[in-house]
This record gives structure tokens, C-alpha cells and sequence, in this order.
């Protein structure tokens, strides 16, 4: 998630306004261990490796995302985290203030301060009416800051067909030369949307020789990247990623581009790139260090044809007039609400007495092979305190969906064949049941 929601600006800045973000390893080799935050989730999570979680303060675990959600994904269920429980989304009373000026005839500077704290804590009615006040009556630099606002907002909302007319706006005004490389950045963001990847490229490499100012120039050299990589050409994909480790380590881009970089060799999806996921096999946990080390080869060839902006775009261009028109609809919600997924529902076991835990079971099992993940990464944690919840769920998922595969199958069988002997009289009657409704669903 480092390479995708956290290293995504309304996500981070979220993030730091509503709650109390922690993060520790939990039990790999290096830095960050903390006995405190091991004590505190104790037992509350299923995986006991990598996870995404919300806590109340009390303690309680209230949901937890996928382990490979992307940025829209987090960012969808943070927002619903805060819509099911408006008591950790009060407003202070100078956000209340700021939010009840929105819109009206102050100053500029203030105007474009309501703005951003507006779009931050994701108001973007007000965030609009702000910004909309700064366009009125801010100076050309300002102005700039709106336009760069009111395009993430429709982005963030999905919004295309109101980003559009931002996008116009912003282009046909007096502040189109302050906004270069964002215009750039914006009109590539689309065509990647439009599976446009030649338009993307050439509109967006085509932007890095003017940005080298720009505070967005790891951000156009990742999208680049992105569109190379679409387009079938990975090595300048590689050399743009590369770039950004080399040049901008620091950047909340190199995160990113180092996951993008070492894609082929770290078995994991990557959201960023189409949920790709190499075919590698088992691997060490240095694979993702030798996936960017021969990405780095890629960069070392083309470095100084990257630098030069030396693109070679004859390709590209042909390929561009092939690629189809698409209006951009605006994006539809979730089909199923960011918390009503097998992840949240497994995790709320760790709470549940023996009703919740019965109508937790029954959701997991209406959810079919989807909840088969989550659930196989709980029966196998002896510390997950909704172990004994996670184990009657996997009976009454093979009960319900005797399709379910043999890959899946062969997960449980191994899980609980030993959990049917267990000292636990529950857990071993819960294990049995589960046995004999795979057994039944063969």
C-alpha cells in the first residue's frame, strides 16, 4: 500500500486529519518494531503479517481493507469509515467556522486556505465554493491554486465529465502557463482513464523537459512510466521509474515508481499497473530489491535520452490514431458498500458474541470463493480471537457454495485437519462440521 494509497495526497492528508495513523513491523527482520502497537492488536487481526486496520480508541477493531486495495479503494472505505461512525468526524470549531465562511466574500488568501482545509477533510461541495471565491478575486497564483484544486476534486470523485470543463477552464485561462505541467499531468491522467496509452505518453513525456521546476516532476515521470508500461514498453516504463529513485528519492512518487520498477520480479498485485502479477514462483524477500536492480539496467541505456527528452514518438503518434474517442462517464459508486466485504467482516469475528458471530458467518458464507482468503488467513492464526468464528464460517461457505474450487479446498483441508483435533471441544466440533460440508460439496 506504501506504493499506492499511502503515498497518494488525499489519502495521506485524510488520514492525518481523522485519525491516528501507527505503523510498526510486525515480526519481519529490520527497523520499526514496537511492543506497544503489537500489544494493542493483539489477537484483533487475522493476519498477523501485513494488514490495513481501523481501531476504535477503545480498543474495538472496526473494519480492515484488502491487503492489495488500491489508492480508490482505501480511499472509499476510509470515507465510509467516517460515514458509519460520525462520532470520530466532528468537526473542531474553527473547521466548523472555516466550513460555514465557504463560499462567502472574504479575502482571497482566506478564501483559498477554507479551500484546501475543506478538500482535505473531503467537503468538496464547500471545497468548490471556496475555490470559486478564489477564482473571482485571487491573484494569478491563487487563481493556479484553485484550478489545481478543483481538478483534484473531480478526480477524486470521479466526476470526468465536471473535470472536463475544469480542465477547459483551467487551459483557456490567464493562468494556463503557471499550470503547464498540471494541464499535462491532468490530460495524460484522462487518457490512461480512456486506455488511451500512446495519447498519455506523448502528452505527458512530451511535458518533462518544461517541469523541471515543477514540484510535480516525479508525478509526470511515474504516469509516464505508467503509459509505457500500458503501451508494451516496459523499458522506458523502467527508465522512468528509475528516474524517479535516482533523482527524486524523497518524493512521495518513489515509493511508487520502486514497487512499479521491480514489478516482474515481487509476486504481488500491483494496482498501480492493472493488478499485475508476475508469474515468479516462490521467492526471498530480497525480490523486489533484484526486480528494481535489473530495472536499473533499463535506465542506465536510456538515461541520457531521458535527460535530453530525446522520445522517439513516431510510434506512439501512429498507434494515437488508432486509439478511440471515450467521453469519460462519471464514476459510478461501489456497487457494495467499502465495509461489506469478507476483510470487515472476518476482522468484526475478533468482537462478535455468539449472535454477531453466527450473522458474520452467515455473510462471509453469502459471499462465496470471495471470502475464501480471508477466511483460510484466519483459521490459521491461533491468536485471532474470531478463530473459532472464521472456522463455523469456512463450514457454512462449503455448505453453501460446493463449487468452490480444489485450489481453495486444499487451503482448509491442511488448516484444519489439525484443528479437528484440538483440546478445544468447540473449535474441534466447528473444525469437524467444516470437514464433512467440504466433504458433502465434492
Amino acid at each position: 500500500m506504501r506504493g499506492g494509497p499511502f503515498s497518494e495526497t488525499r489519502v495521506i492528508d485524510l488520514l492525518n486529519h481523522r485519525f491516528v495513523p501507527f505503523f510498526f513491523n510486525t515480526g519481519g527482520p529490520g527497523e520499526g518494531h514496537d511492543d506497544a502497537a503489537k500489544e494493542f492488536v493483539a489477537g484483533k487481526v487475522p493476519n498477523r503479517w501485513a494488514y490495513f486496520a481501523a481501531f476504535a480508541p477503545d480498543g474495538r477493531i472496526l473494519a480492515q481493507t484488502g491487503i492489495y486495495d488500491g489508492t480508490e479503494q482505501v480511499f472509499a472505505w476510509l470515507r465510509a469509515l467516517l460515514r458509519r461512525h460520525p462520532e470520530f468526524d466532528r468537526p473542531t470549531e474553527a473547521e466548523a467556522a472555516a466550513r460555514a465562511k465557504a463560499g462567502t466574500d472574504v479575502a482571497a488568501e482566506e478564501a483559498l486556505a477554507i479551500a484546501q482545509q475543506c478538500e482535505r477533510l473531503t467537503w468538496y461541495a464547500d471545497s468548490e465554493r471556496a475555490y470559486a471565491r478564489v477564482l473571482a478575486v485571487g491573484d494569478p497564483q491563487q487563481r493556479a491554486e484553485a484550478h489545481r484544486g478543483r481538478l483534484r476534486i473531480q478526480r477524486a470523485e470521479g466526476d470526468w465529465p465536471a473535470h472536463a470543463e475544469a480542465l477547459a477552464t483551467a487551459a483557456a485561462s490567464g493562468e494556463a502557463t503557471l499550470l503547464t505541467t498540471d494541464l499535462a499531468i491532468e490530460r495524460g491522467l484522462r487518457a490512461l482513464a480512456t486506455r488511451q496509452f500512446a495519447r498519455a505518453r506523448i502528452v505527458l513525456e512530451s511535458a518533462i523537459a518544461g517541469a523541471a521546476n515543477s514540484p510535480r516532476l516525479a508525478e509526470l515521470h511515474y504516469e509516464a512510466g505508467r503509459a509505457c508500461w500500458f503501451a508494451d514498453d516496459r523499458d522506458w516504463a523502467k527508465a522512468h521509474w528509475c528516474w524517479v529513485l535516482d533523482q527524486r528519492p524523497d518524493d512521495r512518487m518513489a515509493m511508487r515508481a520502486r514497487l512499479a520498477a521491480g514489478a516482474e520480479a515481487f509476486p504481488y498485485p500491483n494496482s498501480e499497473l492493472g493488478g499485475f502479477e508476475p508469474r515468479t514462483g516462490p521467492v526471498g524477500p530480497d525480490a523486489l530489491d533484484g526486480g528494481v536492480k535489473k530495472a536499473f539496467r533499463s535506465y542506465e541505456r536510456l538515461r541520457e535520452r531521458l535527460q535530453a527528452g530525446d522520445f522517439d514518438h513516431a510510434a506512439a503518434k501512429k498507434a494515437a490514431e488508432g486509439e478511440a474517442d471515450v467521453q469519460l462517464p462519471r464514476r459510478e459508486p461501489p456497487a457494495i458498500d467499502p465495509l461489506e466485504t469478507a476483510d470487515s467482516f472476518v476482522v468484526q469475528l475478533a468482537n462478535a458474541d455468539e449472535k454477531a458471530r453466527d450473522a458474520l458467518a452467515d455473510r462471509l458464507a453469502a459471499l462465496g470463493v470471495a471470502a475464501a482468503q480471508p477466511l483460510i488467513v484466519a483459521v490459521g492464526n491461533e491468536a485471532f480471537r474470531g478463530r473459532l468464528g472464521a472456522v463455523i464460517a469456512t463450514g457454512k461457505l462449503f455448505a453453501a457454495h460446493p463449487e468452490i474450487g480444489h485450489e481453495e479446498r486444499g487451503w482448509f483441508e491442511r488448516a484444519l485437519r489439525p484443528l479437528a483435533r484440538s483440546k478445544n471441544a468447540d473449535l474441534a466440533a466447528a473444525a469437524q462440521a467444516a470437514q464433512r460440508a467440504m466433504q458433502s460439496g465434492k
